[in-house]
């Protein structure tokens, strides 16, 4: 069925992309082909075939479905941001910056739709979602807002965001939603523009300046970041401020939203008594909008609990580092992009050091010292024992290593760990990156020789998955 797909996908665009929208547009047909696939009965049949659970199905299907998603999200950032990928650049450079929004994109959308999942649960089972809120200010809110607000109730307590500082959690859920839109309509109806920062019931001007000024750079858009749907690849005008660029006032507001935090995190730290909850909501808060730290790593964030998953790990984390990329002063010292690129290398350190034991629910699996060892391991070429397959498929792993930018890892881990059906996801998603001109590779700063994968491990993979389909009879191959 995938190879059908694929084979469809070639036939309709028989020519390679000339140009950087050439390939963009074969990308994002790719991926649609690939939809398209999935959507086949057959796909049930192959799966049961390796005979996997219909819960693994499940979670190795909604995986694979993300991987396209995430890869798409990139995609989006590119054409919104008018930002060519790089097949050959000499440092991370552009391609760095331009995952770091593609996978920031992604991260927020799919909390958007975890948000709005558990509100529509919690409205069918009859949960009001006004809770002790005015309702006519609640009806004025954008839809996205209305329901981070419910969601903030469901969460954090209507009892906490109906009472004093309860415009902090929900001012939270909309940072995770990446939409500054939805957070500006809350400041609207329920937000008190104060500058005593000791207050929890004001909201400094600085703060509500910067929402705003996100809230003019969004304009339309679902986030911050880009669009979840924007099949067209040509070229719209380019912004002139983004996440990456913002204007000079954006970056007045962060240095002193950055005081305002250190403030807040030094009454924290130093306090004898039990935080309220709200002060935690404001002190995130502050910390993500000003960029002075990842909440995934402050101190006095530690068991605060708003960082509860692996994709909140990676979000925060990637919000962080894209903050990084415009907060170096002009005086000297370490550049801009350098900041970026070093949090971003920091990241995948961390995911490779901690290992698939970490992320999988099921241990057992060995590691492997090479990228292309675990393709070759997966084919049969280097005589390795085959490990069993852990319930994600080798997602849980590979999702993480994606979204840090180690991508010969996590396809090779991917590849190894998941079966056939991993080489064969695999396979695709290198398929998607080539066709995109991403080099395949792990970024990091150690000097390390990163054209080895890109030059092998595709090919290794499309080598594996032909043989493993040589092992069929004839007819099935075909």
């Amino acid at each position: 069925t995938h190879l059908g797909a694929v084979a469809a996908h070639l036939k309709n665009n028989p020519h390679g992309g000339s140009t950087n929208a050439d390939s963009l547009s074969l990308a994002m047909a790719l991926i649609a082909s690939l939809r398209e696939g999935m959507e086949s009965p057959l796909v049930w049949q192959q799966q049961q075939q390796q005979q996997q659970q219909p819960q693994q199905q499940d979670e190795i299907t909604t995986s694979y479905v993300n991987a396209l998603a995430f890869l798409e999200s990139i995609l989006h950032c590119s054409v919104g941001l008018g930002l060519e990928i790089e097949p050959s650049p000499p440092t991370g450079g552009g391609n760095v910056a331009l995952s770091v929004m593609g996978a920031c994109n992604f991260f927020s959308h799919q909390f958007r739709d975890h948000v709005v999942k558990n509100v529509r649960e919690a409205e069918f089972a009859g949960h009001t979602a006004a809770g002790g809120r005015d309702a006519s200010r609640m009806a004025a809110l954008t839809p996205m807002a209305r329901d981070v607000t419910s969601y903030a109730a469901i969460i954090a307590g209507s009892d906490l965001v109906d009472g004093a500082g309860g415009m902090w959690p929900m001012l939270f859920y909309c940072l995770r939603c990446g939409d500054a839109n939805a957070a500006k309509s809350v400041i609207a109806q329920f937000g008190n523009i104060g500058g005593n920062i000791d207050n929890i019931n004001l909201i400094d001007p600085a703060v509500s300046d910067l929402i705003f000024q996100l809230a003019d750079m969004q304009k339309h858009r679902d986030t911050i970041f880009g669009d979840a749907n924007n099949n067209s690849p040509s070229r719209p005008e380019p912004q002139q401020h983004s996440m990456l660029s913002p204007s000079q006032a954006m970056m007045q507001s962060r240095r002193v939203i950055s005081d305002l935090y250190e403030r807040v995190k030094t009454r924290m730290t130093s306090s004898s008594s039990e935080l309220e909850p709200t002060v935690v909501y404001q002190a995130a808060c502050l910390a993500m909008l000003s960029g002075a730290e990842s909440i995934s790593e402050a101190s006095c964030l530690a068991s605060s609990g708003l960082v509860r998953t692996v994709e909140d790990y990676l979000y925060a984390s990637l919000w962080y580092a894209l903050h990084l990329s415009n907060s170096a002063s002009s005086a000297g010292g370490e550049s801009d992009g350098n900041k970026m690129e070093a949090a971003i290398s920091r990241l995948g350190m961390l995911v490779n050091e901690w290992g698939p034991s970490y992320f999988e629910e099921d241990d057992g699996n060995e590691g492997f010292s090479d990228a292309t060892d675990a393709v070759a391991s997966r084919s049969g070429e280097s005589g390795g024992a085959r490990n069993e397959i852990p319930r994600s498929g080798g997602w849980a792993y590979a999702f993480p290593l994606l979204a840090s930018q180690q991508y010969a890892t996590a396809l090779a881990y991917l590849a190894e760990a998941g079966g056939g059906l991993g080489l064969l996801q695999a396979t695709h998603v290198a398929l998607i990156m080539d066709t995109m001109g991403l080099p395949i590779d792990d970024f990091s700063l150690d000097g390390r020789d990163k054209s080895r994968s890109t030059q092998t491990l595709f090919p290794m993979l499309v080598t594996s998955y032909s043989a493993s389909l040589q092992r069929s009879d004839a007819g099935a191959a075909l």
